[in-house]
């Protein structure tokens, strides 16, 4: 039930900007949602994705998991192994 709240109050949100973006520039609309995360020190800035890797023809291989981390806009990391020279 708490998802349910959180997933209308965040798609509330998302159509008042939409209707409150077309009076406003971009550069506006990004300094509000830099402002509203409580400035640019809090954004996120580093993603950690997690996938299994599975190619085989054998659908009921598991695969191998792996995660890769992301700082954007110029670092991909795949275990230690950097990925974007």
């Amino acid at each position: 039930m708490r998802s349910l709240n959180i997933t209308c109050g965040l798609l509330l949100a998302f159509v008042t900007q939409i209707a409150l973006a077309a009076e406003r520039t971009p550069a506006e609309i990004v300094a509000k949602v830099v402002a509203t995360a409580g400035g640019e020190d809090k954004l996120l800035k580093l993603f950690r994705v997690e996938e299994r890797l599975a190619i085989s023809s054998d659908p009921a291989k598991p695969g191998n998991p792996r995660t890769s981390v992301i700082e954007p806009p110029t670092h991909w990391w795949l275990g230690k192994k950097e990925r974007v020279k």
